[in-house]
């Protein structure tokens, strides 16, 4: 987990975890494709740093062999709360 609460995450899509890097996103629509589809959530504020866990993929370095990683989009977080369909 980082030291700083600062360095996380501003929110994240409860329908599919995608992290909301700025405060400005909070209550717009999720930017995240899979399969040529978008997700339909909507970003909502996360308030703690119990929000989030370091990423199992990349150890928390947002890196996988020299390459961002895909699970966390380089953040080395993810989203620790239950995902709603």
């Amino acid at each position: 987990m980082p030291d700083s609460i600062s360095m996380l995450p501003s929110g994240a899509c409860p329908s599919c975890g995608t992290p909301a890097n700025y405060p400005e996103m909070i209550g717009t629509a999720c930017t995240q494709q899979t399969g040529g589809r978008r997700c339909t959530g909507k970003y909502r504020a996360t308030m703690a740093a119990s929000d989030w866990m370091i990423c199992s993929e990349c150890q928390g370095a947002g890196r996988v062999h020299e390459r961002h990683c895909q699970h966390c989009e380089g953040l080395g977080l993810r989203y620790a709360r239950p995902q709603f369909p």
